[in-house]
Order: structure tokens, then C-alpha cells, then sequence
């Protein structure tokens, strides 16, 4: 009983300690409490309460952003901090609100900046700003001093003099003239104290005359001194103009090299190939403006000016590199071998295609011909674009499923190359003789190892080899999408866009899933519907069941069809492609935006159902 008397009289104590600093708002009732900073405050939880029971706090600071819920048994005391500033503070019991309070922390002016600022060189119209902050808020005194020690005070201009005793911090001036140059510090006071900026960061001002009454100059130059960029390059061009005035930045112009007028640049919506960037330099009186060319191509080929001050211009002419201006006429294709390439069972050999003085992007492809005539695509290597030439190759382990005829094509130009097996040679009856010998039998070892490598690699390679392209009747879609979410982007900029342009009928699973139906259903109606699946690898392919359902129902067609219905796609690199697949499709590997040949997507998917149903007709 005694310690429930001290703890009441202990309540009491607190509230009459906050009825001093606090007042009941005559609008929503709510406490609105004032005390200086680092000073404790008292807050009661209503205005009569059990001090058995539990009370709940929860206070909201807007300065910070948070908010924080105390529990205690007795009344709140905080240490007033400048976060307290315009806190709002509930009090409940049982979930029912008891009392709200409002914090109103006073504050004595300080610095909210520290340092020293650099010399100012105005060259048009200046802004400044007291750094010093209090509450209740203070009244600003701004003072000037000489500017060589700060030793004597002088005079404000006579500009300032009606602005700078206020409860107003930031003063403007328009026109910055010479005889106004000085450091200019401010003081701030209210009821709690004064604090001034002089030992602190100053101000000092200096007049920088920028009005083009001087010659104005500069030049023009590109970020790497080239003047030639193959395609799809980024290109920066800089432009300089000294003595130029503050509110007038350089303006651009481009001409092509076939137009006879330069056409403006806009400089804030330059368009989808251009952005713009400007600074300027008050102390200096200099603008800086850069011009970004993206993706750069033949119709941005042309003279690039930068226009400033009286009649001051200044050009560069950007080209493209040389070999993107070559003709496909001159287009020269050749194949190593030339015309027949032989080789054992079980040998690897490499045919390799050369193309000379071509303006294409794309290296040459090379595919097979099988017994419909289709070419279908194979893996290659290319050594990347030299000297306007290109060199693919590609690898065959020679079978009686991989002879036939080979095709190197780029653009137009189509070379053609029959490969034929001959039978491997049996063992030497010498070597038969000495397998008893050490030296004999790991050589036999190792011919047993090699064939059995060269089996399983057989085997892998021609597994899906074996199968045929499937027929144009029967299918309602062209090609199905299986991919995640990750790799949405690259999809429908790289294959979908691409496809629909060129007449082939896609079926998305945004629009094209029927309500009503269950996933499973949807997905095994449109693989069975499409007469081609591309997969689109990447790492979380294989951790999403609907991207592995798609995928199974589609292996499941392949052993029921024995069809080439699948076109695999390795996004990021070979370690996407699931596990189910690598020992029995190859894949295609893709590792960035730029070696998505569609060219290549094109062929395997071959025509489209439309066009070929036509042709029939």
C-alpha cells in the first residue's frame, strides 16, 4: 500500500510539473508543450489513471522520420533534443487514447554550417542564405568587412539596406556592381540568445563583369580527337566558349553530309540519339557544353557546329569508320576447304569461311542442309570483325549423321562445302603383337578412352540431329515464349518485336492464356499449338515451376514427335541451361545484347505458317 502512495504522489508530481509548460488546445484538445532544449519534460498519461496499470507511448518525429513507442508504468520524461521539434506524443491504456500531446522545443540560434566558403566571382545575380536556424525564429542581421584582413566593418550597399534587418534570412540582388566586393557574415537573435557567423563560413564577393563586351572564343573537339566511330558507338563532343555571357549557352547544329542547311539541335529535348550537358563558370566566364551522340549510325553521320556569342561558329565533321561504307556488292566469301572436306570416322574437322570488304555488323553463319532442304543452323566461332573481314569456323566430329552438305552464308553471298567420312584404319598387326607389353597397353587404354569420348560427343551432338523439323499444318502460333521475368526486356525487344515485324504470329502468355483454364492446361495447349518453343535462359530459370513445366511439356513433345520443336537460347552463359538439356539439345549461347543474330532466330524458326501455307496454294 505504501508503495502504491508514493508511486501516486510521484504521478502527481509529474502532472503538475507538466500543466506548467503544457496548454489544453481549445480545437482537438490536445496539449501543446514548450521548453527550452536539453531540458526535461514530464508527460502524464490523461488526466486521472491506475498507476497499476500499463501505459503505452508512442511518439511520432517528424524532423527524423520515425517513430517510437515507449511502455512504462509511470509518466514519460524526455531530455528535449532538436528531433523533439514538432513531436506528436499519444498516451493509451487498454488501446483506448488517454491524452495527445504536442512538443515545442525552443531553440537559441546556431549554425547549421561549418567552414569556410571560396571566393565568389558574380557575374550575374546573386543568392545568399544566413546558415543559422533557432526557434522561436530569429531576426537576421547581415554585416560587411573590408576584404584584405576583416578588420573594419563597412557600409551595406544601399540596395540591401531595407532586406537584411528582418526576420527574413536570404536576401537577392540582381545586379552585382564592383564597389559592392567584401565578406559579408550575418547574425541571428531571438528571446533565447544571439549567435553570429564571423569566425564561421563567410561570403566573399566579387564583382566578374560576363557581358560579351570582351571578344568572346573557343573551340571544338571530340572526347578521343577521332573523327571516325564504327556503328553503334557513343560519341562525345565538347564544346568551349571563353568570355561568353552567363545567360546565353552555346547552341548546336548538325548537317548531314547529303543536306545543304544545318538543322538546330533542341536543347531541352534533343531527341532519343542526342543529350546535352552545360556548366558554366561565373569566375572563369566560360561555358562547357557537351553533346552525346547514342548509337551512332549513317544517318547521324555528318557536320556537328557549336554556335555562340556574335557569329562565333565551330564544326567537326563525324564519319563512320571506313568499312561501313563499303558496298555488299563488294562483298568477297571464301571456304577452307574449298569444295570437300574428308575425314575419318570419329575425327574432328574444322571448316572455316572468310568474308573480305563487308559493311555488315554480323559475322558470317553456317548451317547444314538436310533432306527438306532446310539449312539448319550450327554453332560457330568468329574472331570479331578486323579490317573490315570476318572469320567464322566451325567444328564437325565426322559420323554418318554429320556428313553432308555445309553452307556459309553472309547477306546474299552463299558458299557451299560437301563433307564425306572415310573408315578409320584397324591397328597394325605390330601393335597387336606387343600389347603385351607395357607400352602396348596403355596405348590400347587410351584408344579405348578416346573412342568412347568421341561416342559419347557423337552421341550428344546428333541425338537432337536425329529428329526433323516439324510440318506447317496443325499449328495455330508460329513460335511460344518460355523465359522468367528477368530476362522479359531482352525478349520482347530482341524476339518478339522482331518476329511479329516480320509476319510471324508469337503467342504471349500476357495475352494469349485463357481464363478459366488451369496453368497446366494453358501451358501444355500452347506448346502443343506452336510449332516452335524458344527458351530464353537465365539463372533463375530453373527456379520457377512454371518455367520448368514449360520446359518438360516441351521435352515431352520432343520424344512423343521426334521433332525439332525446341530452340534454346543461353542468355548469360552455359551454366543457365538446365541440366535436362545439355545432354540432349544444343543450345545456343547468347552472352550479351549484341550477338543476338536474328538473322540466325529467323532461320531456325524457318518460314512462317502463314507464307508457307501460301505457297502451297
Amino acid at each position: 500500500m505504501f508503495l502504491l502512495f508514493a508511486l501516486f504522489c510521484y504521478q502527481l508530481l509529474a502532472k503538475t510539473n507538466s500543466q506548467s509548460y503544457c496548454t489544453q488546445s481549445g480545437v482537438d484538445q490536445t496539449f501543446i508543450c514548450s521548453r527550452e532544449i536539453n531540458q526535461s519534460l514530464t508527460i502524464p498519461c490523461g488526466s486521472s489513471g491506475d498507476p497499476t496499470r500499463n501505459f503505452t507511448y508512442t511518439i511520432i518525429r517528424p524532423f527524423e522520420g520515425s517513430i517510437e513507442t515507449i511502455q512504462t508504468v509511470s509518466f514519460l520524461t524526455l531530455n528535449l533534443q532538436t528531433r523533439d521539434q514538432m513531436a506528436s506524443i499519444s498516451c493509451t491504456i487498454d488501446g483506448r487514447i488517454e491524452a495527445n500531446y504536442k512538443i515545442n522545443v525552443t531553440i537559441p540560434p546556431y549554425s547549421i554550417k561549418f567552414g569556410s566558403s571560396p571566393d565568389v566571382y558574380v557575374s550575374g545575380p546573386i543568392r545568399l542564405s544566413c546558415p543559422i536556424e533557432g526557434n522561436p525564429r530569429p531576426h537576421f542581421v547581415w554585416h560587411r568587412y573590408n576584404d584584405i584582413d576583416r578588420s573594419k566593418e563597412l557600409s551595406l550597399p544601399t540596395e540591401l539596406e531595407f532586406d537584411v534587418n528582418s526576420l527574413n534570412k536570404t536576401w537577392t540582388i540582381q545586379n552585382w556592381q564592383e564597389y559592392m566586393n567584401g565578406f559579408y557574415t550575418c547574425c541571428a537573435e531571438n528571446y533565447l540568445g544571439q549567435h553570429c557567423y564571423i569566425n564561421g563560413a563567410t561570403f566573399r564577393l566579387f564583382a566578374k563583369i560576363c557581358d560579351g563586351s570582351t571578344d568572346t572564343d573557343g573551340y571544338i573537339k571530340t572526347a578521343s580527337n577521332e573523327l571516325t566511330y564504327p556503328i553503334k558507338s557513343t560519341i562525345s563532343i565538347t564544346c568551349i566558349a571563353f568570355n561568353a555571357v552567363h545567360n546565353q549557352p552555346p547552341n548546336w547544329f548538325f548537317k548531314s553530309f547529303y543536306e545543304t542547311r544545318p538543322t538546330r539541335i533542341p536543347t531541352l529535348k534533343p531527341g532519343p540519339s542526342y543529350s546535352i550537358r552545360y556548366r558554366y563558370d561565373d569566375r572563369k566566364c566560360l561555358w562547357n557544353s557537351t553533346l552525346i551522340i547514342s548509337n551512332f549510325s549513317v544517318s547521324l553521320a555528318g557536320s556537328y557546329y557549336c554556335s555562340y556569342g556574335l557569329n562565333k561558329v565551330h564544326s567537326l565533321d563525324i564519319d563512320l569508320q571506313a568499312c561501313h561504307k563499303l558496298s555488299s556488292e563488294n562483298i568477297s566469301l571464301t571456304v577452307s576447304p574449298t569444295q570437300r572436306a574428308v575425314g575419318e570416322n570419329g575425327s574432328l574437322l574444322v571448316l572455316s569461311c572468310m568474308v573480305n570488304s563487308t559493311p555488315h555488323d554480323a559475322p558470317p553463319v553456317w548451317c547444314k542442309l538436310n533432306d527438306n532442304e532446310d539449312c539448319e543452323i550450327i554453332n560457330s566461332t568468329s574472331n570479331g570483325r578486323k579490317n573490315c573481314s570476318w572469320i567464322s569456323t566451325v567444328e564437325i566430329l565426322v559420323s554418318d549423321w554429320t556428313i553432308g552438305q555445309y553452307q556459309c552464308s553472309h547477306l546474299d553471298v552463299v558458299r557451299q562445302v560437301e563433307v564425306t567420312a572415310t573408315k578409320r584404319k584397324s591397328p597394325s598387326s605390330s601393335l597387336a603383337i606387343g600389347a603385351v607389353s607395357l607400352i602396348a597397353a596403355i596405348i590400347i587404354i587410351v584408344i579405348i578412352m578416346t573412342a568412347v569420348t568421341a561416342l559419347l560427343r557423337c552421341y550428344k551432338a546428333t541425338r537432337y540431329a536425329r529428329t526433323k523439323e516439324p510440318p506447317y499444318e496443325g499449328f495455330q502460333w508460329d513460335a511460344f515464349l518460355s523465359y522468367h521475368t528477368e530476362a522479359e526486356e531482352f525478349v520482347i525487344r530482341h524476339i518478339k518485336q522482331v518476329l511479329e515485324e516480320r509476319g510471324y504470329k508469337i503467342f504471349w502468355h500476357h495475352s494469349d492464356f485463357i481464363g478459366g483454364k488451369t496453368i497446366t492446361d494453358n501451358i501444355n495447349d500452347a506448346v502443343n499449338e506452336s510449332r516452335k518453343v524458344i527458351f530464353v535462359f537465365t539463372r533463375n530459370f530453373v527456379n520457377s515451376e512454371y518455367c520448368m513445366m514449360e520446359l518438360h511439356s516441351t521435352l515431352d513433345r520432343l520424344q512423343r514427335t521426334r521433332t525439332r520443336c525446341m530452340i534454346p537460347i543461353a542468355l548469360e552463359d552455359e551454366t543457365t541451361v538446365p541440366i535436362e538439356l545439355k545432354s540432349t539439345v544444343t543450345y545456343w549461347p547468347v552472352l550479351t545484347e549484341e550477338e543476338m543474330n536474328t538473322e540466325k532466330l529467323i532461320c531456325l524458326i524457318g518460314s512462317s505458317i502463314r507464307n508457307k501455307l501460301q505457297e502451297k496454294k
